[in-house]
């Protein structure tokens, strides 16, 4: 393959994963606390140097950390983040950190994401007492049930959260330098952040990238036709 049919196709599979993390994007248009996914390109020498080509290549997923709307749900158990921090929660994998805060309480009364992580509070699990009838949360994470303050949310921020890896289910995986104690992050319970997505955004960039990809392709037909001309002139 030439250096400019290595080109073209190094350009076209960049171009295939950016409409995949378009399509995350737009999928998750609906799911709370989401934050739109950036495909992060540089120009690279697959060669290992030495065939002197560069090509656009995705070499990572960041994440874009800009504040989703937070929308009123009318239930208490709804927890929505304004500001850089992140809930803590603890799975089998491990504490992840999740911008989601659609929460409930488990049998044994433990406050619990949908699919049954712990939430975790400064002191380990959130247990709420038996017979609770209201739970409330301040806007620093404190939590109270009746006239009882039971613990406080564990809200965290890191140094570069763009750079966090996904988890799935909206959770993401802690950097090297781990959590810090968020400083500039209130909770608003009875609301949910929406994710930070703008679908017609991402269809236009779909749309643009789809027209690129479509461009390169007739460059690299041509190439290849032009090459298979010379050959057979060659021949004769």
């Amino acid at each position: 393959m030439s250096s400019s049919s290595q080109a073209i196709a190094g350009a076209m599979e960049t171009q295939i994963m950016a409409q995949d993390v378009s399509a995350r994007n737009i999928a998750n248009v609906l799911t709370p606390g989401f934050k739109r996914n950036i495909a992060l390109v540089e120009a690279m020498d697959k060669g290992g140097g030495k065939s002197g080509v560069t090509t656009p290549t995705v070499t990572g997923i960041g994440l874009d950390l800009s504040q989703g709307p937070l929308q009123p749900t009318g239930n208490d158990m709804n927890f929505g983040l304004d500001g850089e921090g992140f809930f803590a929660i603890e799975t089998p994998e491990g504490t992840l950190y999740t911008r989601n805060g659609t929460f409930r309480l488990s049998e044994n009364g433990v406050l619990v994401t949908q699919d049954g992580s712990a939430v975790l509070g400064e002191s380990g699990q959130i247990q709420v007492p038996a017979g609770t009838t209201k739970l409330t949360v301040g806007s620093d994470g404190q939590l109270h049930t009746d006239s009882t303050t039971i613990g406080k949310l564990k809200l965290v921020a890191f140094d570069k959260p763009g750079m966090l890896q996904q988890a799935g289910n909206s959770n993401y995986v802690g950097d090297a330098a781990g959590p810090k104690q968020a400083a500039d992050c209130s909770v608003h319970q009875g609301c949910l952040e929406a994710s930070n997505v703008d679908p017609m955004t991402e269809l236009v960039q779909m749309m643009s990238t789809f027209r690129d990809y479509q461009a390169c392709a007739r460059s690299l037909h041509s190439i290849e036709d032009s090459a298979n001309k010379l050959y057979a002139w060659a021949r004769s």
